[in-house]
């Protein structure tokens, strides 16, 4: 019996837990999508690389230790003092010891260099990050759009048959003409093969979503997103310009190059080492018995061919090509901000409008469907006033979607922290 009513209980709850498990907003569908995202992936072992590239570089600072065996073998002395004091087979065992005391700074600069480049990887990191929030972004508004629109065509098709069907009964009594049935009926017709196109559109944004978010057209999307009551002046969104990951990254790959230039010039330099060997074997003669030796090597670069200051203006060369990008991104930025700023202030205006076209269209309907029955309006001007009506509602709601997608996206444009999974990481 316990068996019997666990089994029941799990039956009727299991259709509703289904139920919220495809119900989606958008923050879950961009954390789905970034799990399945391979540029997010790509960025994350680049960035791995470079930890790994500065962990290489690093190593030049430390001393390279070393077991070294070999063995020489040569053709017998004819000088009988120097027979005396080699043979023909020479053996070595040694341990050595090398450290580099001064590599003319290469060696920190060529450090520093690749945690910049590490930097950059970051930051192209999060500005993927981004870029798939907004393609999420993109895909989720747009299926809304769609959505909307079938459902409210799909509404207004029911609405003119239902007019289309008292257009019927008029007729009986002479109050409607064939020709306003014939009206109804055409803009039925037209009605479909709106929603018919509307249904073509959504499947192409369906496939957009499904291969970002791996879900199927079966889920239901739910917009949570609030819009502000005011969204602040342009100088207030500008401020957040250098918050942006491309510049970041150019400021990044920007330092990066100076420091390649640093490690360039340091061809110019001299250069100091240190190098010490213990012996655990050694030929028989004069170096029997001496256990252990020492080094120091100084080296002064007079002349290379011109490598050294052929490598230093290329550095330069690309130095300023990245302080040229650096500016060209920052300009760039500065014009998305304003372009998506004008953007969304001119969806507010628009909202504000199709708001009060909305309700003066149904107010204006009600009349006119009142007036017909009065015998004052004609059937021509309800079915008029209904497609009105009926494409206010359409245009509001497309508004009102089109401004939380714009807002979002001046958000991202700013690199203003949203309430989705990646905002820890800005």
């Amino acid at each position: 019996m316990l068996n019997f009513s666990l089994s029941l209980i799990l039956m009727m709850t299991c259709p509703m837990i289904l139920a919220q498990a495809l119900e989606v907003n958008l923050q879950e569908c961009f954390k789905l999508a970034r799990e399945r995202s391979a540029t997010i992936a790509i960025s994350s072992d680049q960035i791995e690389q470079a930890e790994l590239q500065i962990k290489q570089s690093q190593a030049s600072y430390l001393p390279v230790l070393s077991l070294q065996a070999s063995t020489t073998q040569q053709d017998e002395s004819k000088n009988f003092f120097a027979k005396s004091l080699t043979s023909t087979r020479q053996s070595t065992t040694n341990i050595n010891l090398n450290q580099n005391l001064f590599q003319g700074f290469r060696d920190i600069s060529t450090v520093n260099q690749r945690k910049n480049l590490k930097i950059g990887f970051e930051w192209a990191k999060k500005q993927a990050i981004q870029q798939l929030y907004k393609d999420v972004a993109l895909a989720f508004y747009s299926l809304l759009i769609f959505q909307s629109d079938i459902k409210l065509y799909r509404e207004q098709i029911q609405s003119t048959m239902r007019r289309k069907s008292e257009l019927t009964s008029a007729k009986r009594s002479g109050r409607a003409r064939d020709s306003d049935i014939l009206t109804a009926e055409s803009s039925v017709a037209s009605l479909e093969a709106a929603t018919s196109r509307a249904e073509g559109l959504l499947v192409t944004y369906q496939e957009a979503f499904t291969y970002l978010t791996g879900l199927t057209s079966d889920t239901k999307l739910t917009d949570n997103t609030q819009l502000p009551k005011d969204f602040k002046t342009i100088e207030t969104w500008l401020e957040k310009l250098d918050q942006r990951p491309d510049i970041q990254q150019s400021k990044s790959n920007l330092l990066a190059t100076e420091d390649a230039i640093k490690a360039a010039k340091s061809g110019f330099y001299p250069t100091l080492g240190l190098s010490a060997n213990y012996y655990l074997s050694r030929p028989t003669g004069i170096f029997q018995g001496v256990d252990w030796d020492t080094s120091l090597t100084f080296s002064f670069p007079f002349f290379s061919g011109g490598l050294t200051k052929a490598q230093v203006s290329e550095a330069s060369t690309i130095n300023r090509s990245k302080s040229r990008l650096l500016r060209q991104t920052q300009e760039a930025a500065e014009q998305s901000i304003r372009t998506a700023f004008a953007t969304l202030k001119s969806d507010f205006n628009l909202l504000t409008k199709l708001k009060s076209a909305s309700d003066l269209s149904r107010r204006s309907y009600d009349l006119v469907h009142r007036d017909n029955r009065l015998g004052i309006a004609t059937n021509t001007d309800v079915l008029t006033a209904l497609q009105v009506w009926q494409e206010s509602k359409r245009n509001l709601e497309r508004a009102r979607i089109t401004t939380i997608f714009d807002y979002i996206k001046l958000k991202l444009e700013t690199s203003e922290e949203l309430d989705h999974p990646s905002g820890s990481e800005k």
